[in-house]
């Protein structure tokens, strides 16, 4: 009997911190948000951004705004968004120059920097956060400087 019980107690003692410990390495496991995005993910999220700056540059701003994430449609009404296009002519007259991936790539959020330019005009620079929303990539914020 004694020794029935320093066994459990035995178990009991390397049993409990195991599933301890296990719990917490659960719990602190990087989630899928963490993970980096491949490659192809990046090749779609920059192909997203192409096309959006060729709706704006063609003056489809509604075929542009359809790009956006429902969150980004959340904060800013199409109106406002044609608002904001209008307030920034020189969209329709740029060619990208470069794109910057900004921080990490990450499956579910990539943001790049964008510059643009014109002949004989002053380069102009696009700030683009993205989001996978149901299997595509969308633009969910856009800041222009």
């Amino acid at each position: 009997m004694n020794r029935l019980v320093i066994v459990g107690a035995l178990v009991l003692l390397i049993l409990i911190p195991t599933l301890i410990c296990f719990g917490i390495m659960t719990v602190l496991r990087p989630s899928a948000s963490n993970e980096l995005a491949s490659a192809e993910d990046v090749a779609d999220a920059q192909g997203t951004i192409t096309s959006f700056l060729d709706d704006l540059r063609g003056g489809h701003v509604e075929a542009a705004y359809k790009r956006t994430s429902g969150n980004f449609q959340g904060r800013q009404s199409k109106e406002d968004f044609q608002a904001w296009a209008e307030k920034y002519p020189q969209l329709t007259e740029l060619q990208e120059e470069s794109m910057t991936q900004k921080g990490s790539a990450k499956a579910k959020a990539l943001a790049y920097d964008i510059v643009l330019s014109a002949k004989g005009k002053n380069r102009f620079k696009l700030y683009l956060a993205l989001v996978k929303e149901d299997d595509a990539w969308k633009v969910d914020a856009v800041n222009a400087q």
